[in-house]
């Protein structure tokens, strides 16, 4: 199956990734990037 992540800049982000990255036999992670190719800073 098939899972993304919106909103990477969280407090728990990493964590998220990091538990969905633990069982690869379940998931497959799917990207998206900004077309601008620009960093964002924190939502908070």
């Amino acid at each position: 199956m098939g899972i993304g992540q919106i909103g990477v800049e969280h407090s728990h982000a990493s964590g998220k990734m990091q538990a969905i990255r633990s069982l690869p036999g379940l998931w497959r992670i799917a990207g998206l990037a900004d077309a601008k190719d620009r960093a964002r800073g924190p939502a908070y």
